[in-house]
């Protein structure tokens, strides 16, 4: 299965020196908030990833912006940073927005679909999750926000 995507990867801020792991190593597919009130770029949510976290690069692997597009950010043998003290087991897709109270555009949620249909097709024993529901209890979070249950099982397939 392909995947239409950009692939901004090469184009991002930071050394991008991830460790690495092998794919059977992933155990979740997860779904991600960026929690700014807009759609922020991948370089931007990079440069922050960078400069104010001091991480190597963005901490997603794919990005669907709010119109629907698809970046790919990272590959997945790379173990980013987007769930504190489990980031070996779990691949990050951020959908740029905050869905506190409100959910993602229906572009957007198509786009994560699609994103979620290739990631399934090249890890079909990976479970999709919401942030929130593997975060280990000392870095508790409400992400992807709390309008998740909402629209998880669309994304979820």
């Amino acid at each position: 299965m392909m995947l239409k995507c950009l692939d901004v990867a090469a184009i991002l801020p930071g050394a991008n020196n991830w460790q690495k792991r092998v794919l059977e190593e992933i155990k979740y597919i997860v779904i991600h908030h960026s929690a700014a009130a807009r759609d922020s770029s991948p370089q931007e949510i990079a440069n922050y990833h960078v400069t104010s976290l001091g991480w190597p690069g963005i901490g997603y692997t794919y990005v669907v912006s709010q119109t629907g597009q698809i970046y790919r950010t990272g590959d997945l043998t790379e173990v980013r940073y987007n769930v504190a003290g489990r980031n070996r087991e779990c691949v990050g897709v951020c959908l740029p927005g905050d869905w506190t109270a409100q959910q993602p555009p229906l572009a957007q949620i198509a786009g994560a679909v699609k994103v979620v249909g290739y990631l399934k097709a090249r890890l079909p024993w990976a479970r999709v999750v919401g942030h929130r529901d593997v975060a280990l209890p000392e870095y508790a979070t409400s992400c992807p926000g709390d309008t998740w249950p909402d629209w998880a099982v669309e994304v979820q397939g």
